[in-house]
């Protein structure tokens, strides 16, 4: 009865063991999801302020229709340059 015992010991600290690893792995993706999605956030605002920054520009010397026909076209070639770019690493 003891040498059951002993193994049945054995086994369950071995599985708590392995779930403290992995409790920790999870800890850390966890983390590095949540670093990943602030670092997504500042991006976006700091495209936003470059946007901002190039229309600004280019309001002055063209007035702010042209300035945004011309901001929202470079935008447009960017994201299908992207595009193109995601469509040919998939194939």
């Amino acid at each position: 009865m003891g040498f059951l015992l002993d193994i049945a010991v054995s086994v369950l600290s071995s599985v708590e063991a392995k779930a403290k690893a992995i409790r920790q792995k999870v800890t850390r993706l966890g983390i590095g999801c949540a670093l990943f999605a602030a670092a997504l956030v500042f991006l976006v605002v700091a495209l936003g302020f470059m946007l901002w920054g190039i229309y600004a520009a280019l309001a002055a010397g063209t007035g702010p229709i042209a300035a945004a026909f011309i901001t929202g076209a470079i935008v447009l070639l960017v994201a299908a340059l992207l595009a193109l770019i995601a469509k040919a690493l998939t194939r």
